[in-house]
């Protein structure tokens, strides 16, 4: 009996160190595994500093072109708004006579005068060029 005990306690010490064993290259392939995911996290936080530097820069670009963007369209605003000065128009108004007596004046002097009939015509022609001349006046 005593070599059947010693039999049994032999097989399972075989046992136990075939499971050792198997428990020690699991755990060899496990910390090689466990290497390689922390050298892919270093590489992995590695390009993700790359990437916020990068992101960094780029907002820091995206900043300045914007606020030079609305630095130009500041001045270019600026530039529309002004009002042109408005010398030239008021010394044209100075030398120009008053249409309003002009035409007065015209009609006054057809209705004083005895005239023919291509006289009449002539006097209209001139109130229609009168009137062109002050239309175009009034877009400067």
């Amino acid at each position: 009996m005593e070599n059947n005990t010693i039999e049994k306690l032999s097989d399972a010490i075989t046992q136990l160190m075939d499971a050792y064993e198997q428990l020690q290259e699991k755990n060899t392939t496990l910390e090689e595994e466990n290497d390689k995911l922390n050298t892919t996290i270093g590489e992995l936080e590695s390009k993700n500093e790359t990437l916020k530097e990068n992101l960094n820069l780029a907002t820091n670009s995206s900043d300045k072109q914007s606020s030079k963007m609305s630095n130009i369209m500041g001045k270019i605003e600026s530039v529309l708004s002004k009002q042109p000065k408005n010398d030239k128009v008021d010394s044209l108004d100075d030398k120009l006579p008053n249409l309003e007596d002009i035409n007065i004046n015209k009609t006054e002097e057809s209705h004083t005068a005895d005239l023919t009939d291509t006289t009449n015509h002539k006097s209209s022609t001139d109130t229609i060029d009168l009137n062109r001349m002050e239309s175009l006046l009034k877009g400067m």
